[in-house]
């Protein structure tokens, strides 16, 4: 902990950037990782998360004030498969592991040992169509794999001549040839992965033990993390195809192939309108779809609202 490093501790934004990555480009990449909207106003900039369909809401119910001959109804040409990709360096040590955690002998020696890899996402198919084109979504950040550490209690190992340690699980940021068995840890220390991609995790909670910071000095830790509970709901730092991915939760991948795409135009009360833009579906044609687009809404309800769907 106390060996000679190139790390900077006096850090902002900028300076913790790659050298070669501007500032501009870092947000723009972090838009597209969440799939961000962007607003700027005046000399403030807004990002909103696009508001993806909350099933667990009552639908909007259009049918009583609208009828199909006002609808327009457009064929969707679906994507046959949707992708969201980190930029993974195979040469890393997290990913190395990953693929001795879920192979044999036998594999982990073949050719496409690469193959049994966690990548950290998974492609979700939308449709059967094979002249459907792929949809890939390429990120500049990496994903970020955990590794099992012993981190040793060195204050209470000074105050009562007892070593204690826990088994944590740290992110793993360095290339593999930096973990060879006998490699000198001093020089080991000077490369701080800093050159490596950009990654996320979680702040933890803070840790009921201290590291050493100096001479009886020491600081609490708290824990970077893959998965976090987030208004009763795990959330995991990953693009996989579950529920609970940053997949699911930004990005409209829970998608009808045999879906239609509807343009129609109806009047709306505040409530009504507060309620689309947060999410809930609508009730048209004895149907239930999701928005689409939200236009040229009047609060004073002299004009009617255009509304994009997709049948659901």
């Amino acid at each position: 902990y106390n060996m000679t490093s190139k790390f900077d501790y006096d850090l902002n934004l900028g300076n913790f950037l790659n050298k070669d990555e501007k500032v501009q480009d870092f947000i723009s990449n972090i838009q597209k990782a969440f799939n961000l909207s962007f607003q700027q106003v005046g000399e403030n900039v807004i990002m909103n998360t696009q508001k993806l369909t909350n099933d667990n809401t009552v639908p909007v119910d259009i049918d009583y004030k609208t009828n199909t001959t006002e609808a327009v109804f457009n064929e969707i040409e679906f994507p046959k498969s949707i992708t969201v990709k980190w930029n993974i360096d195979t040469e890393e040590e997290g990913f190395y592991r990953s693929v001795e955690d879920n192979t044999t002998e036998e594999q982990m020696q073949s050719n496409n040992w690469k193959d049994y890899g966690d990548y950290g996402y998974q492609t979700v198919k939308i449709t059967d169509n094979t002249d459907a084109k792929e949809e890939t979504l390429a990120l500049q950040f990496s994903y970020n794999w955990y590794r099992p550490f012993n981190v040793y209690n060195v204050e209470t190992y000074e105050n009562s001549n007892t070593l204690t340690f826990n088994e944590l699980q740290i992110p793993v940021i360095g290339k593999t040839e930096w973990w060879i068995d006998g490699l000198d840890y001093e020089g080991y220390a000077k490369n701080d992965g800093r050159g490596l991609r950009q990654r996320f995790w979680f702040r933890g909670d803070k840790q009921d033990y201290k590291l050493p910071l100096g001479e009886e000095e020491y600081y609490d830790i708290t824990l970077p993390l893959g998965h976090k509970e987030i208004d009763n709901n795990t959330i995991y730092l990953n693009y996989n195809n579950s529920n609970n991915s940053l997949l699911s939760k930004f990005f409209n991948s829970r998608i009808n192939s045999r879906s239609e795409e509807v343009e129609i135009e109806v009047y709306l009360s505040a409530l009504e309108y507060k309620q689309l833009t947060n999410g809930s579906n609508v009730k048209f044609n004895d149907d239930i779809y999701q928005i689409l687009e939200i236009s040229g809404y009047d609060p004073l309800g002299y004009n009617k609202t255009k509304l994009k769907l997709m049948k659901k």
